[in-house]
């Protein structure tokens, strides 16, 4: 993986992680959390975890719409 700028820890082309526990999708311009709450909760709690969430500078998390 390619890594440049101050803040990216590293990168593979389509994705690019940085230091504040984000990682971009360069396709799609999505900002996503790095990695998940841990544990398995149902979908309201899910909703729960992202209206909270505070990764880095990532704020107003989204969950997508199951249907």
């Amino acid at each position: 993986m390619k890594k440049t700028g101050s803040n990216e820890i590293d990168r593979d082309g389509r994705f690019i992680a940085y230091k504040n526990g984000t990682v971009k999708d360069t396709k799609t311009g999505l900002v996503w959390a790095a990695k998940e709450n841990g544990k398995i909760i149902n979908w309201k709690d899910a909703k729960k975890y992202c209206a909270k969430y505070k990764g880095g500078e990532l704020y107003e998390l989204a969950i997508a719409d199951n249907g």
